[in-house]
């Protein structure tokens, strides 16, 4: 069982994000979240600043989505 925080999860979204100019510098399961990601224009401006949500709690009563635990679903 892997020991992942929600903190975790986010920074690894961010960071792949941060590196995809450097696309060599990036392991396989790095690459398939890039291209995860880059399918979900919509979520670039969470991972551009990534320290103002990680501690964001997304609602469906508000009518919002998790978008880290949307591309997450898609990783898995």
């Amino acid at each position: 069982m892997y020991d992942v925080n929600t903190h975790d999860v986010r920074r690894f979204f961010a960071d792949v994000w941060q590196k995809r100019l450097q696309p060599l510098s990036l392991d396989a399961l790095q690459r398939k979240a890039l291209a995860i990601i880059e399918t979900h224009p919509e979520y670039h401006r969470y991972l551009d600043n990534i320290e103002a949500y990680l501690d964001k709690v997304w609602t469906p009563e508000e009518g919002e989505s998790n978008p880290f635990l949307h591309m997450s679903l898609h990783l898995s």
